[in-house]
């Protein structure tokens, strides 16, 4: 059997400069839009990458740039995972994009850890360039209960507890792989979800400890027992909670509602069964299954949300030749091959 265990490195210096800045871009594009910090300046990049299954981590030197994950880039498949980076040289600042649309301003020093729920964008700049060690994994990889959207733009710096270790953990992980044998990668990556279950638990309960927090967070543990479920809706959820209906609202506003969030949900499951390699529901079957029960306003919903059809979705899945465990260093692969551009 295959190896699972894969590497992958890339650097502008290899290239000829006419393509340096071309190859870069098109690297990264499945992560974010690169640019460098001044019209015209030519991007040194460094990317080394260790990819096993659904996990990817990665070693990254960059000069002064800036990266933006847009709209492009959250609608593609790798939108289910979650990022850790880890500053260990350099700095970058900017801004992420909440759950609801709304501006949080970051800063990440050397040293410090930024979180990144990949559904979601951001928009940074490294006046200086630095040095990165970033961690990629699935989000269905993490505990269930996680609200990782809650985390998306959130810095650890070692005033926050257990960041210190964390970053401890994370810098001997990057250290360790480099030459670690497969059965070791696979017990590292269990070891590597526990921790991020415990790290990610304890910041979203320092975070939940208003009780409008806290009945928030217990109406969406509901909602994901209940998702698939055509009668989950508004009034359920009244009846269940025992709130008023502006209460409801208020305490769902930032994602434009509990209607708004349910719709949401339902269609981040649809967009999950669709990548699946054994998937052979059809279109109706799928929608049915995750409460939906209008062909129209599915398929309005689906494109508004993602920029593409079900159907555009599979295609572009079956021609990039990936599947429901792809990471970001697939995804970039495949890019890559796809513009005709090719990495030393």
């Amino acid at each position: 059997m295959p190896s699972r265990l894969q590497h992958l490195h890339f650097s502008t210096k290899t290239l000829p400069a006419a393509i340096r800045n071309d190859a870069a871009v098109a690297l990264m594009e499945p992560v974010f839009e690169l640019s460098p910090l001044q019209q015209g300046a030519e991007l040194d990049i460094q990317v080394d990458m260790t990819i096993w299954a659904g996990m990817t981590l990665g070693q990254n030197h960059f000069n002064a740039t800036r990266v933006k994950r847009g709209k492009r880039q959250t609608q593609m498949a790798t939108r289910d995972q979650i990022g850790i980076s880890l500053m260990v040289d350099g700095g970058v600042f900017g801004h992420s994009e909440s759950t609801a649309g709304e501006i949080k301003k970051i800063e990440v020093k050397s040293g410090e850890i930024l979180v990144s729920d990949l559904a979601y964008g951001y928009d940074l700049a490294s006046p200086n360039g630095g040095h990165s060690q970033t961690l990629f994994l699935p989000k269905n990889a993490l505990d269930s209960s996680l609200q990782t959207e809650r985390l998306h733009g959130f810095v650890l710096h070692d005033q926050v507890t257990g960041a210190r270790l964390f970053r401890h953990y994370l810098q001997g992980l990057h250290r360790e792989t480099k030459q670690m044998p497969e059965e070791e990668f696979i017990a590292a990556q269990e070891m590597t979800v526990d921790i991020l279950n415990s790290q990610f638990r304890s910041l979203i309960s320092a975070m939940h400890s208003s009780p409008d927090e806290v009945l928030r967070q217990r109406i969406k543990t509901f909602i994901r027992q209940h998702l698939r479920e055509q009668e989950l809706g508004v009034q359920g959820l009244l009846d269940e909670f025992h709130v008023a209906r502006a209460t409801l609202y208020r305490l769902f506003a930032e994602h434009g509602g509990v209607v708004a969030y349910i719709r949401d949900q339902r269609l981040d499951g649809c967009y999950r069964d669709l990548l699946q390699a054994d998937f052979e529901l059809n279109l109706s079957s799928l929608l049915y299954s995750w409460g939906f029960s209008s062909d129209q306003q599915f398929l309005r919903a689906f494109t508004g949300r993602y920029g593409t059809t079900p159907s555009e979705l599979r295609k572009k899945r079956k021609t990039a030749n990936l599947h429901e465990d792809s990471t970001l260093a697939h995804e970039m692969l495949a890019n890559l091959h796809q513009k005709k551009l090719s990495t030393v």
